[in-house]
């Protein structure tokens, strides 16, 4: 769109690619009452066209917009693309053509019919990439915002903020030195937490952050209750009536064979000790082969954020190898459940090691650090499952 002929009408947008960044945006909109927003979500995840429609219907935002990222965005076949040398080439040849053509590239997601003065993003996507990238070119006053995705937003901001050696020069020679480093606000659910992990894990500052600011998660009323039950699905008397949760992960991407055959053994040992009658299984929501026999969740398809929403965990008890889920009461709601991770006596069956600096962070942010145990031992995770009983 050529100056002069651009729209009066400003605004907001938000590009998403899961329901937690879709609820961190409602959260964003209602408590900070931004008004003229537009969403941006992708397809990345099951049930996301419902999702739309479902957002439409609350009324928070101006238009709510499908990025349906192969169609519109990709243009080449990329699974036919076998060798990993031709599929390089492919996608640099994209990238080229994306920044050549950028206004064309952006105007076939991108609302003609509103400025935006503030784009908010959670990771380093496709769309997010070019609308910040075209404002940039065209000298429009723009504030960027990268807002919670979940724990990856309380690591390094490599993700967001490392640009490949192509990339920078593409930027250089399309854009302008100003698009190497983009100013952006970072804006989490728990700066505190993110303060933990920073100095636990040695990591650097915030990138080319200016600010750090908190989110402020939605606040129980009828409203709010009403949108959430609506947007995702989940049942406003979503009451949990067993005292433990076990929060499982895909076996076959953690663990080696052996270590998902000790792993099922451990977790009949924690039925056992426990009782199946107290224990409810929460699966990951890629899992297809989940045992369905155990006592779970109805639909893992529901963010465990909704039922965060929805339910006091402070007094429940957690079981997990390393489920990110666990972390979000406290992140979100400043619950303390007690969590017992397995991860010191599954540690050698695991394909891929997990960073515990995450786990001493979370100590650290907890009134009661004994609530976060990790027993080293079989023998250990009896006693303390005794205790808990």
């Amino acid at each position: 769109m050529e100056k002069g002929n651009e729209p009066r009408e400003t605004g907001s947008c938000f590009f998403c690619t899961t329901p937690y960044q879709v609820l961190a945006v409602i959260s964003i909109v209602q408590n900070e009452k931004i008004k003229n927003a537009d969403v941006y979500v992708y397809d990345q995840f099951d049930g996301y066209a419902e999702l739309i429609r479902k957002l439409e219907n609350t009324g928070l935002f101006r238009k709510v917009y499908p990025i349906e990222q192969e169609k519109m965005l990709l243009e080449v076949d990329l699974a036919t693309t076998r060798l990993l040398t031709l599929r390089k080439a492919a996608m640099l040849l994209l990238y080229i053509k994306n920044m050549i053509f950028m206004k064309s590239t952006v105007k076939k997601y991108l609302a003609a019919d509103i400025i935006y003065k503030r784009i908010y993003v959670s990771t380093n996507n496709f769309a997010g990439r070019y609308t910040i990238l075209y404002y940039m070119k065209h000298k429009r006053n723009l504030q960027v915002f990268f807002f919670d995705d979940g724990i990856g937003s309380y690591f390094s901001d490599d993700s967001i903020t490392k640009i490949r050696l192509y990339d920078k020069i593409g930027r250089i020679l399309f854009v302008g030195r100003k698009a190497i480093n983009i100013p952006f606000v970072k804006q989490i659910y728990s700066p505190e937490f993110y303060a933990s992990v920073k100095r636990i894990s040695g990591l650097s500052d915030a990138g080319q952050a200016t600010e750090i600011i908190k989110i402020t998660p939605l606040e129980r009323n009828d409203n709010n209750d009403r949108i959430v039950s609506d947007v995702f699905g989940c049942l406003q008397n979503t009451d949990i009536s067993q005292d433990i949760i076990y929060f499982d992960t895909i076996k076959a991407e953690e663990f080696n064979a052996r270590g998902r055959r000790v792993l099922d053994r451990l977790i009949s040992n924690i039925l056992k000790a426990l009782g199946r009658e107290n224990i409810v299984f929460k699966f990951h929501p890629r899992d297809r082969y989940y045992n369905k026999e155990l006592p779970h969740f109805d639909d893992s398809r529901i963010p465990f954020e909704c039922f965060c929403y929805f339910n006091d965990f402070s007094e429940k008890v957690f079981i997990t190898n390393f489920s990110t889920a666990v972390f979000t009461p406290k992140i979100l709601y400043d619950q303390e459940p007690v969590i017992v991770f397995l991860y010191e006596i599954m540690r050698e069956y695991m394909i891929i090691p997990i960073d515990t600096g995450i786990v001493e962070a979370l100590k650290e942010t907890y009134h009661n650090k004994e609530r976060i145990l990790v027993p080293g031992t079989v023998k250990e995770l009896l006693g303390i499952l005794d205790k808990l009983k």
